[in-house]
């Protein structure tokens, strides 16, 4: 389950990503928007990163879960610093990463559980 679990989170987190590229469309051509669009492809590889950890390193579940995690962290922290979002994406987008960052955190729990 834990390998499905960073798979699929390393999926979404690299989909996600593009909510960055939108906002560099918004934004204009400027030092923030260039930020942002490197920021998207380091957190999509990061994401690619952990799952080829857990895969070829045999690196921890948890650290690369944890990795995972603070790729949403960060790519919820870079779109509120673009500013591009309306209230209500927003609002959507807070909900939305809580539950997934509880998931990671539930994941983190049953992988150290041994489950």
């Amino acid at each position: 389950a834990p390998d499905l679990f960073i798979s699929y989170s390393a999926i979404i987190l690299s989909f996600m990503c593009g909510t960055l590229w939108a906002g560099w469309q918004t934004i204009g051509n400027n030092r923030l928007a260039k930020g942002a669009v490197l920021l998207s492809n380091l957190l999509a590889l990061s994401a690619w990163g952990a799952l080829l950890l857990m895969l070829i390193a045999s690196v921890p579940k948890v650290f690369c879960v944890i990795l995972l995690m603070f790729g949403f962290i960060s790519l919820l922290t870079a779109e509120r610093m673009l500013g591009t979002a309306v209230m209500d994406y927003w609002r959507m987008r807070l909900s939305l990463t809580a539950i997934v960052l509880i998931l990671h955190l539930i994941m983190i729990t049953l992988v150290i559980m041994e489950f």
